[in-house]
């Protein structure tokens, strides 16, 4: 089956690491409100989006 929702995780300002593990605790969180709730979570594609080193020289 397809996903029916597509989520990109966008870090914020200040130092970031490319693999910001606050992305995975999101996914995780939100993966397990929706069992809870009856949901498939793999209706769900989850992507981390990483720009700090486009503008890390400046």
């Amino acid at each position: 089956m397809s996903p029916k929702l597509a989520v990109m995780v966008i870090h914020g300002m200040g130092s970031q690491d490319p693999d910001f593990t606050s992305a995975d605790n999101l996914k995780n969180e939100v993966s397990d409100k929706l069992n809870i709730a009856g949901k498939d979570p793999a209706d769900v594609i989850w992507k981390k989006i990483y720009w700090a080193d486009i503008l890390e020289d400046r």
